[in-house]
C-alpha cells in the first residue's frame, strides 16, 4: 500500500488514483474519552467515506491522535484503498510517521489492553 502522511495549512485534493484520509482526535480528560473522526476524499474532492467513533479510558492526547491515525489507516484498508495520503494536524504523530519512528511503546500496549484494543 502506498501511503504518505502530512500536515498542511490548506487542504488540497489528492492526485489521480489516490485518496486522502483526513483524521483528527478530540480528548476529554475529565471523561477519559477520545472522539475520533476521519474523512476519505477522492481526486475530485468528493467524500468517499467517513467515520466518527469514541473510545473510553483515554488520558494521553498523543495516544489519542495515534489511535485516530490507526483507525483511519484501518478504514482505508477495509475499503481496499491502496494509494492513500494520510493527513492530520498532530505534528508529533505526523513527524514520527514521516521519520518512520516506532510509536508503539510499553505504556501504549498497556493502554491498548486496558481498553480492549489489543488487536494490533
Amino acid at each position: 500500500m502506498g501511503t504518505s502522511c502530512r500536515r498542511e495549512g490548506k487542504w488540497t485534493k489528492p492526485d489521480a488514483q489516490w485518496v486522502k484520509a483526513n483524521w483528527d482526535a478530540s480528548i476529554s480528560a475529565a471523561m477519559k474519552k477520545v472522539g475520533m473522526g476521519m474523512v476519505i476524499w477522492d481526486e475530485e474532492g468528493e467524500i468517499m467515506a467517513y467515520l466518527c467513533t469514541a473510545v473510553d479510558c483515554l488520558q494521553d492526547p498523543t495516544i489519542g491522535e495515534a489511535l485516530a491515525l490507526r483507525r483511519a489507516m484501518l478504514l482505508c484498508e477495509e475499503l481496499g484503498f491502496l494509494k492513500v495520503i494520510l493527513e492530520g494536524d498532530s505534528q508529533v504523530i505526523v513527524k514520527a510517521i514521516n521519520r518512520k519512528e516506532d510509536l508503539y511503546t510499553e505504556s501504549m500496549e498497556m493502554w491498548w489492553m486496558r481498553c480492549g484494543l489489543d488487536d494490533h
